[in-house]
């Protein structure tokens, strides 16, 4: 029934503005009353056809000239043209036949808003309030938190959210805004009282116990803001955000199996997207379900084959089972879609050193150098995958390129000296581990590491004794 005269509607709206669009290109005089041409009006709007739009508005002013509406149906487009000074001058030829007509007040302080005059706003809406009705004052009290959202002052937006929920407690509009607000201001402690008045008012106000549990939340009071999720999920068993909210909070404290049992809660009540499944899949991956979290990983990817993040974690899935050879593909899908994520590339570097492929694993950490240039352990990877390759050389050229990067760079000079010893340059290798014990006397165990036998060399020990 609904859907047939919804069909009749726009049947009947595309024969007036046929009938309109036809009269207009014969040049014919045609007439139209006041409804049929706000209907046409609005047809174009719908459609952001503007410039038709403001013709018919013109085409009213001339046909109903003391007519409100022709005035105020200009100014809504002007303002959608953003033509301010003109749709100002269309309101105040407006206000001159309805001065007390709240939308007209709504549509200036809508303008002046624009235009960054945010005190003249605020002053139109408060004269409004002195005359409007109760029904009229919500309008206007969510009218002036948007002027003082645009304003950025966001205690004030609080206010006014608060004034309209005294008349209209559950008005969703001003419930939903009033979380937003909150949490820009961190007014955790005024937003519990308040809700917790409305809530002892009107019990079964789903948004309003919302709400509670994120004011809750930010006074880090977990079991409260649990409680209220429940209360959320008792009034409106399908209200799946609360689901989803109570599994983060869970999760937030470790209570993996719990986080999803509510996560699976909120995909039964029509929330699979892929940032749910993502979720279930890192709640299992906490507790070594590896194999679920993989399942949950591509049912994520299944919704969305553009997903890096959850290519990533499948790779890195993958290399915590300890299984690098599947890790790569998924690794690989990460990096091509963001092709200048820093931690895709270092973890695909890691799959590819895995899997023994270090010219691969070299293109990853030069690739990263371009992004950030300064990061030591880049180079130290590369001079580690170099000098297993046997390019001992290519390696001492690496920390020699680096070394003015960074003021701290004993560690790169101690593993210079190794490879210069094992080169056999004992005279550049003294005057490198030299610098070095200058820097950092106590670093020089990783010598010991990086080549065991350097100990054993007399001239080099009573060097290092030198300085200890």
């Amino acid at each position: 029934m609904y859907d047939k005269e919804f069909d009749d509607d726009l049947q009947n709206t595309n024969e007036l503005v046929r009938r309109y669009e036809n009269a207009e290109l014969a040049n014919e005089s045609s007439y139209f009353d006041e409804a049929e041409l706000e209907e046409i009006i609005d047809y174009y709007l719908e459609r952001d056809k503007l410039d038709n739009a403001i013709k018919v508005a013109e085409l009213g002013l001339d046909l109903f000239q003391f007519s409100t509406t022709f005035y105020q149906k200009k100014a809504e487009i002007l303002l959608e043209m953003n033509r301010l000074d003109e749709a100002l001058e269309n309101l105040e030829m407006a206000s001159t036949y309805s001065p007390t007509e709240t939308s007209i007040f709504l549509l200036k302080a809508d303008v002046y808003t624009l235009k960054g005059e945010y005190a003249k706003s605020v002053d139109l809406v408060n004269s409004a309030l002195e005359q409007a009705d109760a029904a009229d004052r919500i309008d206007l009290y969510l009218e002036l938190a948007d002027v003082y959202e645009e304003w950025e002052k966001y205690h004030e937006v609080i206010m006014q959210l608060q004034k309209c929920l005294v008349l209209d407690p559950f008005n969703e509009e001003a419930l939903n805004r009033m979380w937003f607000s909150t949490e820009l201001t961190e007014r955790y402690a005024e937003s519990v009282a308040f809700h917790l008045n409305l809530v002892d008012k009107h019990p079964y106000n789903t948004i309003a116990w919302y709400n509670l549990a994120h004011a809750y939340n930010g006074l880090e009071n977990s079991d409260k803001a649990l409680e209220a999720f429940e209360f959320v999920i008792a009034i409106d068993e399908d209200y799946d955000l609360a689901y989803i909210d109570a599994g983060d909070l869970l999760y937030k404290q470790k209570k993996y199996d719990k986080a999803i049992e509510y996560y699976h809660e909120a995909v039964e009540k029509g929330s699979a997207k892929k940032e749910i499944y993502y979720q279930i899949a890192k709640a299992y991956q906490h507790i070594d379900k590896y194999v679920k979290a993989r399942e949950y990983l591509k049912k994520s990817i299944n919704i969305d084959p553009y997903y890096a993040k959850a290519f990533h974690k499948l790779g890195l899935n993958y290399l915590e089972s300890n299984l690098p050879k599947n890790a790569t593909s998924p690794l690989e899908r990460a990096v091509k879609i963001d092709n200048r994520n820093y931690e895709y590339l270092n973890s695909l570097a890691a799959s590819y050193f895995l899997n023994e492929k270090q010219e691969l694993a070299l293109d990853c950490y030069y690739k990263m150098l371009e992004i950030n240039e300064s990061d030591k352990r880049i180079y130290l990877n590369i001079v580690s995958i170099l000098y297993e390759q046997g390019r001992v050389g290519d390696a001492i050229e690496t920390i020699d390129l680096c070394l003015s990067f960074f003021d701290d760079h004993a560690d790169l000079l101690y593993i210079k000296t190794a490879f210069l010893y094992e080169l056999g340059k004992k005279n550049e290798m003294f005057d490198t581990l030299l610098t070095a014990l200058e820097q950092n006397s106590s670093g020089y165990a990783q010598l010991f590491e990086l080549l065991p036998e350097i100990e054993k060399d007399n001239a080099v020990m009573a060097l290092i004794e030198s300085y200890l």
